[in-house]
């Protein structure tokens, strides 16, 4: 099998662009070695490599040979034998493939390649030629790793600490939910937000005292129950810190569970006010006993009607909305009458003032 770099096969695998040579464009293309494209003359056995695809593989461009086979020497010994026949289907039956292989280049580099391909029939039917392209996704591989190693090292850190980790986006939805999975506290959760493992007596000020920290952009502690089945109870310091992003910001928050003795005195409400803002099962209520729709809620507190939905599309306070929205909803409701309640101890609740 011979090997050939030239502009007609360049030609034969992309469309003609106006003021530049298809040869051209995808040399700017492969010019960092990390895409490439191929021609397989099925007959003769011929294969053209563009430049690209012989800088990825490690092979010298020139009057050099570089065949299947040259190409299944640097495959990784684990992976030779179905790629091997990944060729002779395609050369058999057409169709196409899509594969990811490993390449050990000299020196004993590991790369990871995606090729891509597709069978062309000819006049009988069968398959003559066939055309693919290869990209390098060695980063994203490598990346994906990095990640897999932060992970265990997050696990190996939870178990020195003695405590159960996980964590969630900037607004308290579950990305890893594996420290309360330990300690049986998603059984009680009914909706995708942290705090809502939290014991239902404890929820709201726990809610509101991380909403507030959230706000702030620092760190929270708190020690409460979380329900580990539906007749038990267990207390817990949750430990709360930001994940800072590259924009600034609050990208995520990762949080340990500690289990803890039950307090000689349990935590009221001291340091959040019950007016801090009203949750979506306040909302409902209060529009309920003045008898308003969504739409005279909106027209008296100068909310929006989608801002009003979202407040009452969960129960507990809206982690999503924004402070100033919610203290008008709060300000509205009780200039027209209704008390918004948040005892220590018991769920949050409205009634007439």
């Amino acid at each position: 099998m011979n090997q050939s770099v030239s502009s007609a096969a360049y030609g034969a695998v992309s469309p003609p662009m106006r003021g530049a040579s298809s040869y051209h464009a995808l040399s700017l293309v492969e010019d960092g070695g990390t895409v490439g494209t191929w021609s397989w003359d099925l007959s003769s056995g011929e294969i053209a490599w563009s430049p690209g695809a012989l800088q990825m593989l490690g092979l010298s461009h020139g009057g050099s040979r570089a065949s299947f086979e040259d190409f299944l020497q640097i495959v990784h010994p684990d992976d030779r034998q179905d790629e091997y026949a990944e060729r002779e289907r395609l050369a058999h039956f057409g169709g196409t493939f899509d594969r990811e292989v490993r390449l050990v280049r000299r020196g004993g580099a590991l790369r990871y390649v995606r090729n891509r391909g597709e069978a062309i029939l000819g006049p009988d039917g069968r398959p003559a030629f066939a055309i693919g392209a290869m990209s390098d996704v060695t980063a994203l591989r490598e990346a994906e790793a990095a990640r897999r190693v932060a992970a265990r090292r997050l696990e190996a850190l939870s178990s020195a600490i003695s405590g159960h980790m996980w964590a969630s986006d900037r607004t308290g939805r579950i990305l890893d939910s594996a420290g309360f999975r330990v300690v049986g506290g998603l059984e009680a959760i009914a909706g995708p937000f942290w705090f809502e493992a939290v014991h239902p007596l404890d929820r709201l000020r726990v809610e509101l005292a991380w909403t507030a920290a959230a706000e702030a952009g620092e760190p929270f502690t708190d020690v409460h129950r979380i329900r580990t089945d539906p007749r038990a109870e267990a207390w817990f310091r949750t430990s709360v810190q930001p994940v800072m992003g590259e924009a600034g910001g609050i990208a995520e928050w990762i949080g340990v569970l500690e289990p803890v003795a039950r307090p000689a005195r349990e935590p009221g409400t001291s340091g959040v006010s019950a007016k801090a803002a009203p949750t979506g099962c306040q909302v409902r209520a209060a529009r309920a006993i003045l008898n308003w729709s969504v739409g005279d809620l909106a027209e008296k507190s100068g909310v929006s009607v989608s801002t009003i939905r979202r407040a009452e599309a969960v129960d507990g306070l809206s982690p999503t909305l924004r402070r100033d929205k919610l203290a008008a909803l709060r300000d509205t409701l009780e200039s027209h009458g209704i008390e918004l309640t948040a005892e220590a101890g018991r769920k949050p609740g409205v009634r007439p003032a």
